[in-house]
Protein backbone atom coordinates (compact mmCIF):
# COMPACT_ATOMS: atom_id res chain seq x y z
CA UNK A 1 0.00 0.00 0.00
CA UNK A 2 1.51 3.48 -0.65
CA UNK A 3 1.98 6.34 1.36
CA UNK A 4 -0.89 9.00 0.87
CA UNK A 5 0.29 11.74 -0.97
CA UNK A 6 -1.82 14.38 1.33
CA UNK A 7 -0.92 16.39 4.18
CA UNK A 8 0.65 19.67 5.46
CA UNK A 9 3.85 21.40 4.15
CA UNK A 10 5.57 24.70 4.76
CA UNK A 11 8.45 25.73 2.38
CA UNK A 12 10.08 28.96 1.84
CA UNK A 13 10.50 29.16 -2.10
CA UNK A 14 12.35 32.69 -3.32
CA UNK A 15 11.83 33.75 0.12
CA UNK A 16 8.08 33.43 -0.17
CA UNK A 17 6.06 31.74 2.40
CA UNK A 18 3.94 28.49 0.26
CA UNK A 19 1.50 26.10 2.23
CA UNK A 20 0.91 22.85 0.27
CA UNK A 21 -1.50 20.14 0.80
CA UNK A 22 -0.51 16.95 -1.32
CA UNK A 23 -3.11 18.59 -4.07
CA UNK A 24 -2.43 22.60 -4.05
CA UNK A 25 0.14 24.93 -3.04
CA UNK A 26 -1.12 28.01 -1.64
CA UNK A 27 1.42 31.39 -1.74
CA UNK A 28 1.44 35.32 -1.79
CA UNK A 29 2.48 35.45 -4.92
CA UNK A 30 -0.03 34.50 -7.99
CA UNK A 31 3.01 33.78 -10.59
CA UNK A 32 4.46 31.09 -7.89
CA UNK A 33 1.17 29.98 -7.18
CA UNK A 34 0.40 29.00 -10.55
CA UNK A 35 3.91 27.36 -11.34
CA UNK A 36 3.84 25.23 -8.31
CA UNK A 37 0.39 23.70 -9.18
CA UNK A 38 0.97 23.53 -12.43
CA UNK A 39 3.71 21.26 -11.89
CA UNK A 40 2.18 19.21 -9.33
CA UNK A 41 -0.87 19.20 -11.43
CA UNK A 42 1.16 16.98 -14.32
CA UNK A 43 3.12 15.14 -11.51
CA UNK A 44 2.41 11.28 -10.23
CA UNK A 45 1.37 11.31 -7.07
CA UNK A 46 0.93 7.74 -6.12
CA UNK A 47 3.81 6.43 -3.87
CA UNK A 48 4.96 10.15 -2.82
CA UNK A 49 5.14 11.01 0.49
CA UNK A 50 3.70 14.84 0.74
CA UNK A 51 7.24 15.63 1.22
CA UNK A 52 9.12 13.56 -1.74
CA UNK A 53 6.27 15.27 -4.02
CA UNK A 54 6.88 18.46 -3.08
CA UNK A 55 10.37 17.50 -3.12
CA UNK A 56 9.55 16.32 -6.79
CA UNK A 57 7.35 19.47 -8.03
CA UNK A 58 10.01 22.18 -6.62
CA UNK A 59 12.51 20.31 -9.32
CA UNK A 60 10.12 20.11 -11.48
CA UNK A 61 9.49 23.58 -11.52
CA UNK A 62 13.16 24.58 -11.49
CA UNK A 63 12.78 25.85 -8.04
CA UNK A 64 14.49 23.69 -5.69
CA UNK A 65 17.33 25.22 -5.59
CA UNK A 66 15.65 28.35 -4.47
CA UNK A 67 13.46 26.49 -1.89
CA UNK A 68 13.36 25.01 1.52
CA UNK A 69 11.04 22.85 2.75
CA UNK A 70 10.19 23.62 6.49
CA UNK A 71 8.20 21.17 7.80
CA UNK A 72 5.63 18.24 6.76
CA UNK A 73 3.20 15.98 7.88
CA UNK A 74 1.65 13.15 6.35
CA UNK A 75 -1.94 12.28 6.37
CA UNK A 76 -2.19 8.51 7.26
CA UNK A 77 -4.51 5.74 5.83
CA UNK A 78 -7.54 4.43 7.78
CA UNK A 79 -5.81 1.25 8.94
CA UNK A 80 -9.28 -0.50 9.77
CA UNK A 81 -10.25 -3.40 7.54
CA UNK A 82 -13.36 -3.58 6.78
CA UNK A 83 -14.99 -7.40 7.96
CA UNK A 84 -16.22 -7.68 4.38
CA UNK A 85 -13.06 -7.11 3.22
CA UNK A 86 -11.97 -9.71 0.46
CA UNK A 87 -7.76 -10.61 -0.19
Amino acid sequence: MSAPHTGKLKAIVNGIDCRFDGNEWTTADTELTMRLNDATDSSPKMHFTIYELAEHVLRKSGLFAASRILSAESDRWDSTIPEDSED
